[in-house]
């Protein structure tokens, strides 16, 4: 059984926009909590955001049905703080239990200090919204934002950034060495479930895989005229390794298939490994006993995170990136009015004109000028953005010529390319505060659900952040007038 939130206060409990939150604090979930009880304070804003979150969570089932799960504004609450503090799961789960005014925000009363919620529970919840859902409710808070300074989205910056998947360093033995140890760690399950022989001793072949791999990596720092020799021989062994592995879980899926006891999520898994497994073994043998050159896009540089890309930027200090771009668009009040992961080898100059035309439509045509940097150059994307609004600060790359000097020397452009970079400010705030500078979430979607949710914490910081400044200047008048009186 699900509800919205609930209407009825508990015996000691206050309502949830009469909260006093220390308006002098300068914590981070000050501001996000300040913002979630605006957002509380606005019913029809609010209910727009639960229906929302009602879709995901319901999954299609009726509300009114099963155990009591945790209300659509506990899961808003707990996904909001969560990114805009940039907390893991053990930390939410420690302030969903113990922190006065958070507990107070999702609507529990002092008298309640029974009422825990579990690791799994939070973790379950959370999960459940979608990226598309968070990103829409991150529009409606930036829509609650600008009535509130409507003169934020007159001007705009635009840039992109690299959060990176969570994953080690990739090299063929590492990658090689991590489908052995997971196929024997499936293997051994399945058949111990089966009633198969054969893959009891799968800890030493780990081991010895191990070494193996290790081994390898020492003959780097060997010397130049034997490595190349050492290494194939050493990943002769370490591929036979792997060979005899596939061979044997292939065995295993034929024996539970012809059993007709499918245990199906443990079948599905290990035929995943073994795809994975099976592939980068067939890069090392073309890269080291053939000497082939291996393009990028034929790569993959995790057998857990296939989706990640290898990012050049040459920016120090991580001249080599693995993860996604993401592309942020940040207004004059430190919303991030438009965002987006963009896909294997879109660059920057590919995405600029399309996202900004879409961005203009959506609100209202009110941004009147927009800065990039010479990374979003084309002269296409020049031509088509002073369509839509006065004032392009799109600096162009490599020789000016003299039209190209006298537009980048009017005072509106270079206004706006000193402007331009306070958004690395923005960047740092989503890398650092909101986590978005590497993803422990598993999987594409759950990368692209974190991405979301902390650009939803970073305007609800920033939302909070102008409450606060609010509620600061109405209780100096009110010292003052105390004072008076």
């Amino acid at each position: 059984m699900r509800k919205p939130y609930e209407r009825q206060r508990t015996l000691g409990s206050i309502g949830i926009d009469k909260v006093e939150l220390d308006a002098t604090s300068r914590h981070e979930l000050v501001a996000v909590l300040r913002a979630l009880q605006y957002i509380y304070s606005k019913p029809r804003l609010l209910n727009r955001v639960l229906e929302l979150i009602e879709g995901d969570v319901l999954g299609g089932r009726r509300w009114d049905r099963g155990a009591e799960g945790l209300t659509y504004w506990e899961v808003l609450v707990l996904a909001a703080v969560r990114h805009g503090c940039h907390l893991d799961y053990d930390a939410l789960h420690d302030l969903a239990n113990n922190h006065r005014d958070l507990r107070q925000i999702m609507g529990i009363g002092p008298l309640e200090e029974a009422r825990k919620y579990k690791y799994r529970r939070i973790h379950e919840n959370v999960r459940k919204v979608r990226p598309s859902t968070i990103e829409a409710i991150s529009g409606l808070v930036v829509e609650a934002g600008h009535k509130l300074v409507p003169w934020a989205i007159e001007a705009v910056r635009a840039d992109t950034f690299v959060t990176q998947t969570n994953i080690h360093y990739p090299s063929d033995e590492s990658l090689i060495a991590d489908g052995v140890r997971k196929l024997w760690g499936i293997g051994n399950a399945l058949s111990k479930e089966q009633g198969v022989d054969g893959w009891r001793n799968y800890r030493y072949w780990q081991k010895k895989v191990k070494k193996i791999a290790r081994r390898i990596q020492k003959t780097r720092r060997g010397r130049e005229s034997t490595r190349a020799e050492q290494q194939r021989g050493e990943y002769r062994e370490l591929l036979a390794i792997a060979a005899e592995v596939l061979q044997r879980a292939g065995e295993l899926v034929r024996h539970i298939s012809s059993a007709e006891v499918m245990s199906m999520s443990g079948v599905i898994e290990l035929e995943y490994y073994m795809d994975k497994t099976a592939y980068v073994c067939g890069l090392a043998k073309r890269r080291v006993l053939e000497g082939e050159q291996i393009p990028n896009k034929e790569k993959i540089f995790s057998i857990f995170e296939p989706h990640t890309e290898l990012i050049k930027r040459g920016k120090q200090p991580d001249i080599l990136e693995f993860g996604h771009r993401v592309y942020t668009v940040e207004d004059r009040a430190g919303f991030v009015v438009d965002f987006a992961v963009l896909d294997k080898g879109v660059t920057d100059e590919k995405v600029g004109v399309e996202r900004m035309q879409a961005l203009q439509e959506r609100m209202g045509n009110r941004i009147e000028r927009a800065s990039f940097d010479r990374g979003f150059w084309k002269p296409e994307s020049l031509k088509e953005l002073e369509k839509i609004m006065t004032v392009v600060c799109l600096p162009k790359k490599g020789y000016l010529r003299q039209e190209d000097r006298e537009r980048e020397s009017r005072a509106e452009f270079v206004k706006m390319r000193q402007w331009h970079p306070g958004i690395e400010s923005g960047i740092h705030a989503l890398m650092v505060t909101s986590g978005l500078d590497r993803c422990p979430d598993k999987g594409y979607e759950g990368y692209e659900r974190y991405v979301a949710l902390g650009v939803l914490g970073k305007n609800l910081r920033v939302l909070g952040s102008i409450l606060l400044k609010r509620d600061r200047k109405r209780l100096r008048k009110l010292k003052k007038w105390k004072k008076a009186s």
